[in-house]
Formats: structure tokens, C-alpha cells, sequence
């Protein structure tokens, strides 16, 4: 690979792929799927909280990949970019950063389910750890499309053996047993298996928290008595999110001990002023939440519509 050009390339390696490649269906999900891992490295990469958020034509232009060339045996694929971004030097910098961020958090997959593979390897990175984490969250749809290609049977067309009029009973070869990832920037291949499938099956469905933010939202309602969360919409779309504070009685706490008790005050001192606030009129109904997003891996992860509340500062 040159590194002049920034390129990555995805290998699918497995018993079923030295006849035949990926049929095109599965073989154009992949390739979506790296696409979009690109465009969210850059939202990230660039700063910009891509909650309800999608890039515009001209940055979905520049950032799109071009398949630079296709080998048969593996399906091996290499992409590059289109010819008016290479020659931009502008953007020629933020490409290199964007891919070994994609590494770093394509690698935390790798890391949580088969960690001995890589024991050596290091990430020459800048980023800070929220933003790899963050990316690490953003792309776990992707990530899915991808393993889900791994370990499924082949279709055996080849009529059985029968012995004394019993067929003997074949053990289906998988199509793909590996998915290979090669990116600029970071020192060696990333490598999902089906050790790595099924730890992304495993967490599916479970609560990640996003790196702690500030967000200003106008409060739609209230309910202090019956939930102590409030409903708000935030940002210029308006979209609901439901903010709550943390509870620390949560997982086996003891909700009589001090610090529990230390934080149902702030909450109460908290959703007092809120109250007090919209209760008059010439004021304003616009907030500063600060906190963490929570996000639920499986479902759509371009937003989120919880929010864990540590402080609310009124605008």
C-alpha cells in the first residue's frame, strides 16, 4: 500500500472463496459499511457531534473511496480516494488522521475478544482515548455487517455418501472465516474472526457511555415527582431526550449510604431550580445539560435519547 495515497483495503479469507468470491449482495453491504466507517471517522476526527447529523454532497464526495483493484482467491479489495482529494493538499493530513483513528477503534473489538493476537501491537495514535471509544460506539452497526459474513455454511450441493443405507452426515465448510482490514498509519492487519463475531454479538443491546459534553436544549417536561428525569429537545433539529441523573443505589449500591444520599440532594437542589426557572414566565425555557450520552449498541447509534445528568445550568 502507498501511504501517499491513504489507502485500506478488506480481505474476506476462507474454504469457500477459492472457487467462487462473495456474491455481489454481501460483497456491496461490505463495502457500504467501509464507506460509512470512513464518513464517521471524519465527523469524529473533525470535532463534530454528528447526534442527528449527516455529512453534506460536497464532504460525502470528497471523502467517498474508489476500488483501486480486486483480487480473485480471497476477495481481496483496496481502496483509494477519488483524484481530486489526493490532489487537495488540504485534506491530505486529515485523511492519514482519520484512518488511524479508524484504526484505534477498530481495534477494540479485537482487543476485548482475542486480545493475545495482539499482545505487540501498537497504535501509533494522538487521538485521546474518548475519541477512538467514541468511533468505537459509532461503528458497531458497521462492524456488524461486516462479521455477520463470517462462519455461515455453504450451501453443500454435492449428494451424500450413503453406507448401508445410512447418509453419512458432512460437516458445512464456511464460505468466510476471516475478515483482514489494512489501514495506513497502523503497523499491523486488523483481524475479525468468529472469536470476535460472537463477542459483537455478545454486547449487543448493552449500555456504553459517550464521552462527557455540555448540550443546551429547551425543556419540553418535567417529571421531577414521577421519575425525576426531564424531557427536552436539543439541538437545532429538536430532537426529544430524556435526561436523568445517575442513581447510585444502581447495581447492588447500597442507596442509604452517603454518597447516595449526597447526590439525591444535588438532584433534588437541581430539578428545584429547573422548576423554579420555567415557573416564570419572562424566562427563558433553555438549558446547559452537562453529562454522557448513553447509547444502546444494536440500534441506530447516529443518536442517542438518553442522557445522564451531572450538572443543569440554566441559559
Amino acid at each position: 500500500m502507498s501511504a501517499k495515497e491513504y489507502p485500506l483495503s478488506i480481505s474476506f479469507e476462507g474454504p469457500g472463496l477459492k472457487a467462487d468470491g462473495l456474491p455481489i449482495g454481501e460483497l456491496g453491504e461490505a463495502m457500504i459499511a467501509v464507506q460509512r466507517l470512513i464518513y464517521k471517522a471524519y465527523l469524529v476526527q473533525s470535532k463534530q457531534d454528528f447526534v442527528h447529523t449527516s455529512i453534506n454532497e460536497f464532504e460525502r464526495q470528497k471523502y467517498a473511496l474508489q476500488i483501486a483493484s480486486r483480487k480473485h482467491g480471497s476477495e481481496h479489495l483496496v481502496f483509494t480516494w477519488l483524484k481530486d482529494t489526493i490532489q487537495d493538499p488540504t485534506v491530505k493530513q486529515l485523511i492519514g488522521d482519520m484512518l488511524v483513528l479508524l484504526g484505534s477503534a477498530a481495534t477494540t473489538y479485537v482487543k476485548q475478544a482475542v486480545k493475545a493476537k495482539l499482545e505487540h501491537v501498537k497504535v501509533e495514535s494522538k487521538f485521546k482515548n474518548e475519541e477512538a471509544d467514541e468511533l468505537a460506539l459509532r461503528m458497531y452497526p458497521e462492524i456488524q455487517e461486516i462479521v455477520k459474513h463470517i462462519g455461515n455454511p455453504m450451501v453443500d450441493r454435492k449428494p451424500r455418501r450413503v453406507i448401508k443405507g445410512h447418509p453419512i452426515k458432512r460437516i458445512p465448510k464456511p464460505r468466510v472465516n476471516s475478515v483482514r482490514i489494512d489501514i495506513a498509519g497502523v503497523n499491523q492487519t486488523i483481524v475479525f474472526d468468529e472469536k470476535v463475531k460472537e463477542h459483537v454479538k455478545n454486547i449487543e443491546n448493552s449500555t456504553r457511555y459517550g464521552a462527557r459534553r455540555t448540550i443546551i436544549g429547551k425543556v419540553d417536561k418535567a417529571h421531577v415527582l414521577k421519575g425525576d428525569c426531564i424531557e427536552a429537545l436539543i439541538g437545532k433539529e429538536q430532537f426529544w431526550v430524556k435526561l436523568c441523573m445517575k442513581k447510585e443505589n444502581e447495581k447492588g449500591k447500597n442507596p442509604h449510604s452517603k454518597k447516595a444520599q449526597e447526590r439525591d440532594k444535588k438532584e433534588k437542589r437541581l430539578f428545584r431550580m429547573v422548576l423554579r426557572h420555567l415557573s416564570n414566565r419572562n424566562k427563558s425555557n433553555e438549558f446547559y445539560f452537562t453529562g454522557r450520552p448513553i447509547y444502546r449498541l444494536g440500534r441506530s447509534l447516529s443518536w442517542y435519547n438518553e442522557f445522564q445528568v451531572d450538572d443543569i445550568e440554566a441559559v
